[in-house]
């Protein structure tokens, strides 16, 4: 007979996290030069610079990722009221 405990220890139940899915998209919120913040689907990347660091511009502020499209909108609503973002 298995007992609570029994299955407690068991090696199925010892994984502490699930393995995320590579299928699912990752969500980013991007903060544009203007002060709006968009959202997309794919990880911000660094702006390459042209001649002199001084007139290079600043690597993209973001946030992120949120697993869902809707979870990066209540964050970016979030943004706005904190005064990080403008409104669109």
């Amino acid at each position: 007979m298995t007992t609570p405990t029994d299955r407690l220890t068991s090696p199925l139940s010892l994984s502490s996290e699930p393995e995320p899915e590579p299928s699912m998209p990752q969500w980013y919120i991007v903060k544009q030069a203007a002060g709006f913040c968009q959202i997309t689907p794919d990880r911000p990347s660094e702006p390459l610079s042209e001649s002199s660091s001084e007139s290079a511009p600043s690597p993209p502020q973001y946030w992120g990722p949120f697993s869902s499209q809707a979870e990066a909108i209540a964050r970016r609503v979030g943004l706005i009221r904190a005064g990080k973002c403008q409104p669109q």
